[in-house]
């Protein structure tokens, strides 16, 4: 719950998929719009009309384990394309522990959405819900890291 901070979470850019497009990313806690409250934003892409090709931001954070244990990790997520993506720019909601990404399989993303054309309607997934089993994590430091990635923007 993000209804009163940021919980222990700092906004990274480039968090995923090997991107460079620091000015194309951006991250702020909003107190309301979440779920149930609060939440973690990412914005990618937006700014001017530059074609640009693969951008990601995320919102990460450390954790321990005293013992390697079990781990099953569950949020709740909205993605939402705006009306000005084409049918060749995908968006997408990542998860990664350790820097290795966690989807629906077989993908090793949480969600994706399609460019429906150049003024078309805005999409979104809505509301929805991830639970992945992790497995055993070893004991020791680990990295959370939960966002989103573009692979391109003309708009």
């Amino acid at each position: 719950h993000f209804d009163n901070n940021k919980q222990g979470f700092s906004y990274v850019d480039n968090a995923f998929r090997n991107t460079s497009q620091t000015d194309y990313a951006d991250g702020a806690w909003i107190a309301s719009g979440g779920f149930t409250g609060g939440a973690l934003q990412v914005t990618t892409g937006g700014i001017d009309n530059a074609t640009i090709l693969a951008m990601s931001g995320g919102w990460q954070r450390d954790f321990a384990l005293s013992i390697p244990t079990e781990v099953i990790l569950s949020f709740r997520y909205k993605l939402i394309q705006t009306p000005d993506y084409e049918y060749d720019e995908l968006s997408q909601v990542l998860v990664s522990v350790d820097h290795i990404l966690y989807g629906k399989a077989p993908n090793d993303y949480v969600a994706q959405i399609r460019g429906n054309g150049n003024g078309g309607i805005s999409e979104t997934t809505g509301w929805q819900f991830f639970e992945v089993n992790l497995g055993i994590l070893e004991a020791g430091s680990h990295t959370l890291t939960i966002g989103g990635y573009n692979d391109k923007k003309t708009t």
